[in-house]
């Protein structure tokens, strides 16, 4: 049945009737109609607003968050503007769920954008950021994450997101097929500043795990280099590598390896 209204208030009362009844469906088309033909008058922001809330109740996510963002833009005076970027976080929450990353990363970078000081802003921040984890884009994760813990230092999930920088190092250092003395020394570092930090934070054993393993990473191209310089019989230069690995990664399998060929090259030096 078609209806014909005499004002926009006649037009946005029926709309609301529907919205009322949570018949959302059929106030996303009365609200559609207003928007159409009064796209000026004083209530267009309530009903491009109303006509989001329709859309996010009908779990046509995508689909609202691109309508809620049309409040803002085309609306930027409205007072919605708190509610707008709160209903943004919780439908990026979703596709973060749903590991609809792509989805999750773009509501969240206009969440932070429409709002950087929200009180939802640090976690969307936190957020992007393991989004962008999520798919290997490492780099830009770090970038984020980083940004995260200097900019919101209050948020609780500050700690963590010095962790995630930690990790992101580890996953960029191991990205390279040759051995980066720099980028594996990046994330040792990230890892033990985070560990030193916070050292009751429950990411601390995963942290350990990874620095074991760059620990190893480091002492095996130490171990590899002085057996280098063994078979040139450099042995002065190889006893140097050896003892390295020796007394900074004592608790790996190549100090183990080591320590006898210590033994062996001190006593070769040795006067007779």
């Amino acid at each position: 049945m078609y209806h014909k209204f005499a004002t926009p208030r006649e037009q946005y009362d029926w709309a609301q009737r529907f919205f009322q009844e949570a018949n959302y469906r059929r106030a996303y088309k009365e609200f559609k109609k207003f928007i159409k033909r009064y796209p000026k008058d004083e209530l267009a922001p309530e009903a491009q607003y109303h006509l989001a809330v329709s859309l996010q109740q009908m779990r046509k996510y995508f689909d609202a968050f691109l309508a809620y963002q049309k409040v803002i833009e085309k609306y930027p005076l409205n007072e919605r503007l708190t509610d707008i970027v709160e209903q943004q976080y919780v439908l990026a929450e979703i596709f973060m769920k749903q590991r609809q990353y792509g989805e999750a990363k773009e509501i969240l970078e206009k969440t932070i954008l429409n709002a950087p000081y929200s009180k939802v802003a640090d976690v969307a921040q936190y957020n992007l950021a393991i989004a962008l984890f999520k798919t290997k884009n490492y780099a830009e994760a770090r970038a984020e994450v980083e940004k995260m813990a200097e900019k919101y230092s209050f948020s609780p999930f500050a700690d963590d997101a010095v962790f995630y920088m930690g990790l992101c190092d580890y996953k960029i250092s191991s990205q390279v097929d040759d051995y980066d003395a720099g980028l594996v020394r990046k994330a040792v570092d990230s890892l033990e500043y985070f560990r030193r930090s916070y050292p009751t934070n429950e990411l601390v054993p995963q942290a350990e795990s990874l620095l074991n393993k760059l620990y190893h990473v480091q002492a095996k191209r130490l171990y590899d280099t002085g057996r280098f310089y063994q078979k040139q019989r450099k042995y002065s230069a190889a006893l140097k590598y050896y003892e390295d690995v020796v007394q900074n990664y004592g608790q790996t399998s190549w100090a183990q390896l080591a320590r006898p060929l210590v033994e062996k090259l001190r006593a070769q030096q040795r006067p007779k």
